[in-house]
């Protein structure tokens, strides 16, 4: 499997500096990747080893896995192997480094910004040859609005990337926030595990240093048999401190961006922003200590009285949304009666 990184304590990925500021990693300029960093490959303890190519084939991934579980920097990679291997790359968030060639040539590569989720809409027909990489995409097409026309027409376009050469790639703490249908087109779920902070790798490696990837291939368009077949897992090392600084780790997608749908005029195939104004008018901290007060005086509630006691109603989307944003801030979540409880473990805050 070409796209996984190999972690070698000789190579000149262990002897580069990084400066620690305040619990946060700091890197002074652009990176600079070696080419052969992309090409060097570690099989699963099983021996098995199968290959990604993004240009023959047309992959779906999912990143998943807890917060700080080095989700973003592995969907950085994926896209930045693109770039080095001449496939175009578009994210929603800024990615720049410097690819260093064997002769020891630095071409500088930047990922094409996507700046709104209405212009990736717009311009779908023009995404080919390459990969989109989109962070946080529980926010642009969650589970909760999988009727929405926003939902229905980017699950259209992801299920039409084989013909256009495309790749697309995307993170989420838990894969079943995503709309349904665009994790019916999902190929490989990756769970990512920051191995600084796994029984076997504290003390030993450094946080955000080296990551653990649990491969299941959802489609079996990777290893020609599902997950749900075989039930296999395959383990994979990742050692992704190169990529340190190649992105800001601080960058935030524009929340109200993606979660803002949009109108489709059929006769003009004209798309357009519904209106920007459509925010919650209740304030996420009111939310917040309404819901800690709740559930100091209830073990469960039931949904309608649930709504009820935030004066929310059925059809305020905006309000609806930021209260469940606030839910999973909280551990608050629906158990198998469909009564709200808070799972003091699930807290996320």
């Amino acid at each position: 499997m070409r796209t996984v990184l190999e972690a070698n304590p000789d190579s000149i990925w262990e002897r580069q500096v990084d400066e620690i500021q305040g619990g946060k990693r700091w890197i002074e300029g652009v990176p600079d990747i070696h080419l052969e960093q992309f090409l060097s490959c570690r099989t699963d303890p099983s021996g098995k080893s199968y290959e990604i190519d993004l240009v023959k084939d047309s992959f779906m991934f999912c990143f998943a896995g807890p917060r700080g579980g080095m989700k973003s920097i592995s969907l950085t990679f994926l896209g930045a192997y693109a770039m080095s291997i001449g496939l175009n790359a578009w994210f929603n968030y800024p990615v720049e480094f410097y690819l260093v060639y064997p002769n020891g040539e630095r071409e500088l590569k930047k990922g094409k910004m996507i700046n709104s989720i209405a212009d990736l809409v717009k311009d779908h027909d023009q995404y080919r040859d390459g990969i989109v990489c989109l962070d946080e995409y529980q926010d642009i097409a969650g589970a909760y609005g999988f009727s929405s026309k926003k939902n229905r027409i980017l699950a259209s376009i992801w299920a039409r990337i084989r013909k256009h050469g495309l790749n697309m790639a995307y993170t989420s703490k838990i894969s079943g926030w995503v709309d349904t249908r665009t994790r019916g087109e999902l190929d490989l779920l990756i769970d990512c595990r920051d191995v600084s902070k796994l029984p076997w790798g504290r003390g030993v490696y450094n946080k955000g240093q080296k990551a653990l990837w649990t491969i299941q291939d959802v489609s079996g368009i990777w290893t020609g048999r599902k997950h749900e077949e075989d039930h296999h897992d395959y383990p994979y090392m990742a050692y992704l401190k190169p990529l340190w600084g190649s992105y800001p780790t601080d960058f935030s997608v524009d929340i109200w961006d993606s979660l803002r749908g949009f109108d489709v005029d059929l006769e003009s195939f004209v798309i357009s922003d519904k209106d920007e104004s459509a925010k919650p008018t209740i304030d996420a901290g009111i939310l917040r200590s309404k819901l800690i007060g709740m559930f100091e005086s209830h073990k469960r509630i039931a949904p309608t009285q649930f709504w009820s006691m935030l004066g929310i109603q059925p059809n305020d989307v905006e309000n609806r949304t930021q209260a469940f944003m606030v839910c999973t801030e909280l551990g608050i979540e629906r158990n198998a009666n469909k009564q709200y409880v808070r799972n003091y473990d699930a807290i996320t805050k």
